[in-house]
């Protein structure tokens, strides 16, 4: 899986639709059905990318493995998962800010993470605490 990744996440963002839709199906589908640590990593990568389209792609795809994917191969990586939780939440692009909020409710969701999304929650400023509470109220609607 991590072999296709690279040629994938770069098609992904181009702008003939045809291709990059296969592209992000293509990637959905592996990070789905392949949990591998390594993939996980490539994933978080991407969440910090140049292009506010692929930053906010690795963050639904990174949403996408930690609910598919077992808890205890999340867990594994908590301390990354939550410094890319921090950054992304702070993000410039509006896009990938809502899916970092997302994603910390996914891995909030997963018990062995939830201390870890507690204490982000509490050493985040008071604003984007109320995003992320916010979030979860429009989630649960």
């Amino acid at each position: 899986a991590e072999t296709w990744w690279m040629h994938l996440v770069r098609v992904v963002v181009v702008k003939i639709q045809v291709i990059s839709s296969s592209a992000d199906k293509c990637i959905r589908v592996m990070v789905a059905s392949c949990p591998d640590q390594r993939l996980l990593v490539q994933i978080m990568e991407s969440c910090t990318a140049k292009a506010p389209p692929l930053r906010k792609l690795g963050l639904e795809y990174l949403c996408l493995a930690c609910a598919a994917w077992k808890p205890e191969a999340i867990e594994k990586n908590a301390t990354a998962l939550k410094q890319v939780v921090k950054a992304a939440v702070a993000d410039s692009d509006a896009a990938a800010r809502k899916t970092a909020r997302q994603l910390f409710w996914v891995l909030h969701n997963n018990p062995g993470m939830q201390p870890h999304m507690k204490k982000l929650l509490k050493d985040l400023d008071v604003p984007t605490q109320k995003h992320l509470q916010n979030e979860a109220g429009s989630d649960s609607a």
